[in-house]
């Protein structure tokens, strides 16, 4: 089975090799063939089929931008893959566009409709970090809660989506992960939907999970010529734990594409990092709070 990730205008190169990579790691040995898919391939349609490809990813980058380039018909093959039973992951820039409505830092910028996957406003970005300016200054290390275990990760945020809770359980949504900031507000980072009647879903995630290992930072940084703290922060936390830190974040939304009868994905993943944990440090990372804590209002 494909997993395509989709690599055209719109898209940034970087969040496209982390997540090849990354998912190549969690998926390949689970029978999962990595691909990338570009703009005239999801216009045309054929090869976004869920016969063909079980999950379709939306990366990092500028959803106005992969609007231009795959227009009306692009846009509806993708809506009528997930509808027909396909998975979409989107990450970032792909979670803002599974959204009906996009609000990007502020009304004035507002980008219009996205996927409609959830029928509700996508808000960002969040003032856990500095205002969102597309280089690594606007980049922080969070730490995330996953639901299902508890476990806690570090994770790259970058500019990315923020949802109420209670926002999301009314429109049917599944909570898998959360911020929880020291003031006690919070906000779900990545959930699920179902899609239509054919069993299609489709999974959004706030945060970097591929940008979130020790090679994805060099990967992310190069050429970008962040300040020195800045990107000595993001070294120095993400290699405390490099490996914790994208196997957990990938693992809530590959759980149902690598599903066994025995044990999840999420089940596997947990177990190789509790290895980790113990291997090499006997105990969970200590992520430093971030020095822009969450802003009500």
């Amino acid at each position: 089975m494909i997993v395509y990730i989709y690599n055209g205008p719109g898209t940034v190169t970087s969040s496209f090799e982390n997540l090849k990579r990354s998912l190549s790691m969690a998926l390949q040995t689970h029978g999962f063939d990595i691909q990338y898919i570009g703009a005239q391939d999801v216009i045309e349609g054929s090869k976004l089929s869920p016969e063909r490809a079980r999950l379709f990813v939306l990366g990092g980058g500028r959803f106005t931008a992969v609007k231009k380039a795959l227009g009306h018909q692009g846009i509806e093959n993708i809506q009528r893959y997930t509808h027909d039973g396909g998975f979409y992951a989107g990450i970032c820039m792909g979670s803002y566009a599974a959204f009906s409505d996009i609000n990007f830092q502020g009304a004035e910028r507002t980008t219009g409709q996205g996927l409609s996957f959830y029928n509700t406003v996508a808000y960002g970005s969040l003032p856990i970090a500095p205002p969102y300016d597309g280089t690594a200054n606007s980049a922080t290390i969070v730490e995330m809660q996953h639901l299902t275990n508890g476990e806690k990760f570090p994770a790259l945020y970058w500019g990315g989506n923020g949802m109420d809770e209670s926002a999301l359980l009314k429109i049917g949504a599944t909570p898998l992960v959360k911020l929880s900031l020291d003031n006690g507000l919070e906000k779900i980072m990545s959930a699920r939907i179902k899609v239509g009647s054919n069993g299609g879903k489709a999974f959004i995630c706030g945060y970097h999970p591929e940008g979130s290992n020790r090679n994805a930072i060099w990967q992310w940084l190069r050429g970008r010529e962040p300040a020195i703290d800045c990107y000595q922060r993001l070294k120095h936390e993400l290699c405390l734990h490099p490996d914790k830190a994208y196997l957990m974040g990938l693992a809530c939304m590959l759980d149902d594409i690598a599903l066994t009868p025995s044990h999840s994905f999420v089940d596997q993943v947990y177990g190789r990092v509790q290895a980790i944990d113990i291997g090499q440090t006997g105990h969970s990372p200590q992520i430093k709070p971030s020095p822009y804590p969450f802003r009500s209002g």
